[in-house]
């Protein structure tokens, strides 16, 4: 099943799972009444094995690969838990936000129509040049004259710049979602900005903006992450892989493109050295990913392209992956290692199509599974 076709809304995704003939379990509700739900896979061995998809609802082949991988099920005598879907009404779009908010269907097919919208059903209450903010009913939506200005660019970092800045603004969206058109890769896939897979940012209750993920370590986690912060938790996972995409290819040096030079598809972000067999077990599982991702076509990026386009502080660069320091526990693929022997983050480039990203992130996963159980017998 080709499900970046089919698969194109948090319905479709729970109508999917409850329907798998697979162990499923509710770990939770979502913005909108949407299921958080894990499915089960594998054997019976512990320490379990946790692939969770969909964190960044923005980031749709972690989704796909993870009902990819539903469907197929996976060659383990350990048990395996998949969350297909972290964040389902942010996976929803825009539209469908827009629509929940207002409690009525919409119009949106470019840039004019979503203004005159939010102009209708919301109340404006921060303006620049390009864009402006609009709450309506207690979900803040971003309207943004696409053609002058990318409103990714608030989501990554400046919305939260901003609301350092002015005290009033954080006030305005302390406690809300923010939703951005989203103008982010999709390979072809005849997405536009107000589809399936939103740009969501999440404003603590005092005005701090990360993204869905950036809040595992907070008292004041939405029920999404709350709910996947207590199964982790009952768990205690042995391996943990989190699936997500970049677009960090687009900060390399514009003389290495024109080179031709290849940049390789996929990269592996690993936590900062966290636990006594990290060098033993988390190192090797790593590199079996790669290979398998190799093995199916895809190289990795180098360690001279990763250091070229990364840009964060403090971080050690390895061939094919590196180990992040720079930020705190808010993650979950940091949080998670308070319990994992190894916790994975796999990025595919968002610029290839959607079903090569999801042939990477299947294949790291397989070979990542098999690698840790291969090191572990199956066991602790």
């Amino acid at each position: 099943m080709a499900f970046y076709r089919e698969i194109r809304s948090a319905g479709d995704v729970s109508g999917f799972v409850e329907g798998c003939g697979r162990e499923v379990e509710r770990l939770g509700s979502a913005l909108g009444g949407w299921p958080i739900e894990a499915v089960r896979l594998g054997g019976h061995k512990k320490p379990a094995v946790i692939i969770k998809a969909g964190s960044h609802a923005s980031e749709i082949a972690g989704v796909h690969a993870a009902l990819t991988l539903v469907e197929e099920g996976i060659d383990t005598d350990n048990e395996v838990w998949i969350i297909p879907c972290g964040d389902p009404f942010g996976f929803d779009g825009y539209r469908r936000a827009l629509e929940h908010a207002a409690g009525r269907p919409v119009q949106l097919e470019n840039d004019t129509e979503c203004l005159a919208e939010l102009e209708r059903l919301g109340r404006r209450f921060y303006n620049e040049e390009h864009f402006a903010l609009f709450d309506v009913n207690g979900i803040v939506f971003c309207w943004a004259d696409q053609e002058r200005f990318d409103a990714r660019s608030l989501f990554y970092g400046r919305m939260d710049t901003l609301a350092r800045q002015d005290p009033r603004l954080a006030g305005e969206i302390a406690g809300k979602r923010i939703f951005y058109p989203n103008a982010v890769y999709y390979g072809g896939e005849g997405q536009g900005p107000f589809d399936h897979g939103g740009l969501v940012s999440l404003v603590s209750p005092l005005g701090w903006v990360n993204n869905m993920n950036g809040f595992f370590d907070r008292c004041f986690a939405p029920p999404e992450i709350a709910s996947v912060r207590a199964f982790c938790e009952r768990l205690r996972p042995g391996l943990a892989l989190d699936l997500h995409e970049s677009c960090i290819n687009t900060r390399i040096a514009a003389s290495v493109i024109a080179s031709g030079e290849s940049i390789g598809d996929n990269f592996l972000i690993l936590p900062p050295v966290h636990a006594p067999r990290f060098e033993e077990v988390e190192t090797p599982v790593a590199e079996a990913m790669l290979e398998g991702t190799r093995q199916a076509g895809h190289e990795c990026f180098s360690r001279s392209h990763l250091e070229a386009s990364w840009g964060y502080d403090e971080t050690e660069y390895f061939p094919g992956y590196v180990r992040r320091d720079s930020r705190g526990a808010s993650s979950f693929f940091k949080w998670v290692v308070l319990f994992a022997d190894a916790s994975i983050v796999v990025e595919p480039r968002m610029d290839r199509p959607c079903a090569d990203r999801v042939k990477i992130h299947t294949a790291a996963v397989r070979a990542g599974i098999a690698r840790y159980t291969g090191l572990t017998g199956g066991g602790r």
